[in-house]
């Protein structure tokens, strides 16, 4: 009985760790208001989107079974690296995927510049041409691989 009555009167300290955690979330998260440091926190979450979806996602054994993807690599082009790849090119792909009569078809690439009125038609037509829906990709705002001109292309 004399143990448990001792720990009963023993002064209990005041918890100062848990208070400085405390304020400093409370700091972090008012910090988020001030523009400065909301801009460097949305380019940490742009940066680290490839490693979450890498390290985070789900996984699956294998690709889905109705599931085609398509990759431009140098065996593409008999060993040899081209870049930018010609948009004729993409257009011929597109129309033969298109006849295989997909669902819909999602296209992840960007052009940021002309690759001369021909080859730009060509894409054009293709994509106008064909009757599957179309998912593309997009840049965005924090996006600081272009520069403001191929942005607007």
């Amino acid at each position: 009985m004399t143990a448990a009555a001792g720990t009963e009167t023993e002064r209990r300290r005041f918890p100062t760790f848990s208070l400085l955690v405390v304020l400093g979330c409370i700091v972090a998260a008012l910090a988020l208001f001030y523009p400065p440091v909301r801009e460097r926190v949305d380019r940490i979450e742009y940066w680290t989107a490839d490693w979450r979806t890498a390290l985070l996602a789900d996984r699956i054994a294998d690709t889905h079974p109705r599931l085609t993807i398509v990759l431009f690599d140098p065996a593409t082009f008999d060993g040899g690296v081209i870049s930018p790849i010609p948009r004729d090119t993409h257009a011929a792909v597109l129309r033969a995927l298109a006849a295989m009569h997909p669902a819909a078809m999602g296209l992840d690439f960007y052009f940021v510049s002309s690759q001369g009125a021909e080859k730009d038609e060509a894409i054009l037509t293709a994509l106008h041409e064909i009757d599957v829906p179309i998912v593309v990709g997009a840049i965005d705002q924090h996006t600081d691989e272009f520069s403001p001109r191929q942005q607007a292309n």
